[in-house]
């Protein structure tokens, strides 16, 4: 045995799996799915956002409309308690009269309020769905 002789390998090894050509494409294809579906999440939530600030600010427009008529309403029934007091005061009127009126009034002054209380609500809710409170 001659032991002089020295071997010198060189070599290159190359390894691929087959099957992965399968698998690309179906992880390729689950991955544009992915984005695909998290793009239309995005693009809802955008929708939703926008159409419930929209609603919050029409909800805030009518609660001042609401407002305005109850101080209205309050003018009216603090004009109907004055002209039936002056009756009253001159026995014209019944006390059952002057209770309605009263009542009345204290119905319409505590609509106001209400109404009063409602339009801060709807501003802050407004606030609170814009995302700024």
């Amino acid at each position: 045995i001659d032991k002089n002789f020295n071997y010198w390998y060189v070599g290159v090894g190359v390894k691929y799996n087959i099957s992965s050509l399968y698998k690309t494409n179906k992880s390729l294809s689950r991955s544009k799915y992915t984005i695909r579906r998290n793009i239309e999440q995005y693009d809802d939530a955008k929708e939703q956002t926008g159409l419930a600030v929209r609603a919050g600010h029409i909800r805030y427009l009518e609660s001042f409309a609401e407002l305005h008529t109850q101080k209205k309403s309050v003018e009216l029934a603090n004009q109907n308690y004055a002209v039936i007091s002056n009756r009253y005061k001159n026995d014209m009127a019944l006390i059952t009269d002057m209770l309605d009126a009263s009542n009345s009034k204290l119905a319409a002054e505590l609509q106001l309020v209400n109404a009063q209380i409602n339009t801060v609500y709807n501003y802050y809710k407004l606030l609170y769905i814009s995302g700024t409170l």
